[in-house]
């Protein structure tokens, strides 16, 4: 079966561990310790900030981590102790605990569908995750996996997949196109995204590379492939 968000939080949940708003009270007093707010704009102009806070999107914690990184924030390289927030403890484990997706685990479970896409939260991206949102149920079916890259609007991919990509499936975030690069998906002279899907069977080989800017037969030409698959599993 493909891995779901279900799978990811409760194995988040389980690894990272969870503290009272007492005991986070008591941390966040104490030298070296370092308190991220995971919460969007909207969260935050709606029941206050955290005083003290590090306001970080859930698609940028790891390069706001990573000290060789270009959007590397020194206060997580001083922090000894990190406190992640959120409003529902979803995004803070996901955070807590990274998810790094490996194409040869998924394909031992079923194809898998990776799809770029130009931005989050533009129109022609908006309706396509709408389109792959409500088609997961057929992927799934069928032993697929679905995954959305972008290197677009980075910063609020966290909040496109909550709310345009209905926590379906897995949505990536790609700052330096270094995966859009290896899958030959940037528009030239541009710098962006391309749209393009692929199908790519258990075996590992690319079975459908479709490329066109409208989003409208992204799913079904996907689709198409992986059931093409089916009688071969």
């Amino acid at each position: 079966m493909p891995l779901t968000v279900k799978d990811m939080l409760d194995a988040a949940h389980a690894a990272v561990p969870k503290i009272s708003g007492a005991e986070a009270i008591t941390l966040a007093g104490q030298p070296g310790t370092l308190v991220v707010d995971l919460r969007d704009s909207a969260e935050l102009a709606a029941t206050g900030k955290i005083p003290g806070a590090v306001n970080v999107s859930r698609g940028l914690i790891e390069f706001r981590a990573d000290a060789s990184h270009p959007m590397h924030n020194p206060a997580f390289a001083q922090a000894k102790t990190v406190i992640v927030h959120c409003a529902s403890g979803g995004r803070a484990a996901l955070a807590g605990k990274t998810f790094d997706f490996k194409l040869s685990e998924a394909l031992k479970k079923g194809p898998v569908v990776l799809y770029f896409f130009p931005a989050a939260f533009t129109s022609g991206c908006t309706k396509e995750a709408h389109d792959f949102a409500e088609a997961t149920e057929e992927f799934n079916k069928l032993g697929a996996t679905v995954v959305g890259v972008t290197s677009g609007n980075v910063n609020r991919v966290a909040d496109f997949s909550k709310v345009e990509c209905r926590d379906k499936f897995a949505v990536a975030a790609d700052p330096d196109k270094s995966i859009s690069k290896s899958y030959d998906a940037v528009i030239p002279m541009v710098g962006y995204t391309d749209r393009v899907s692929y199908v790519i069977a258990p075996n590992g080989k690319i079975v459908l590379a479709y490329s066109a800017m409208n989003p409208d037969q992204h799913v079904a030409k996907t689709l198409q492939a992986v059931q093409a698959l089916k009688p071969a599993r």
